[in-house]
């Protein structure tokens, strides 16, 4: 996808375990660096001790998934309620 950020032009969210050896974070911070130099709506979030399925603890389990359904909410169904309290946004 890094190669190809040009074509990006769908809102993104990129949430990447800082264990992950699989796809290491490395990766998911150039596409977000990528994306943001060229303006296009990209939010990164990095889970602790997460390996690539986000499914260690109860708490980044259950914060991953309820911020997958905040993100679709907040781009198809235009409501960001959930999302912008999550981050304290307005």
């Amino acid at each position: 996808p890094l190669f190809r950020a040009d074509k990006i032009h769908t809102p993104l969210l990129l949430l990447h375990g800082d264990a992950d050896s699989n796809v290491t974070p490395g990766e998911s911070e150039q596409l977000f660096t990528a994306l943001s130099v060229l303006d296009r709506t990209v939010e990164m979030v990095i889970f602790p001790n997460e390996d690539h399925g986000i499914s260690g603890s109860w708490e980044n389990r259950a914060g991953h998934r309820t911020m997958l359904l905040e993100w679709f909410d907040r781009w198809l169904k235009d409501d960001s309620t959930g999302w912008n309290l999550r981050w304290n946004e307005e």
